[in-house]
């Protein structure tokens, strides 16, 4: 289970995908690359690998009584 959180991660996360690049504003560049993520709002850049790793999801918050 462990292995595929960790190739879900790297797919939204650390790869560029081409379906999502949208034209680039200005400048030289004509596409601006975006992760899944990116597109979603969830990040402003492509995470590293090292980053990935270093990562703690935030902990579940523990519910009264329970």
């Amino acid at each position: 289970m462990a292995g595929m959180y960790l190739v879900g991660m790297v797919y939204n996360v650390c790869r560029w995908h081409d379906s999502l690049r949208v034209a680039h504003p200005d400048g030289p560049r004509r596409w601006q690359e975006r992760t899944p993520a990116m597109a979603a709002g969830l990040t402003d850049h492509r995470w590293s690998m090292a980053e990935l790793l270093w990562w703690h999801p935030p902990t579940p918050l523990s519910r009264p009584g329970g």
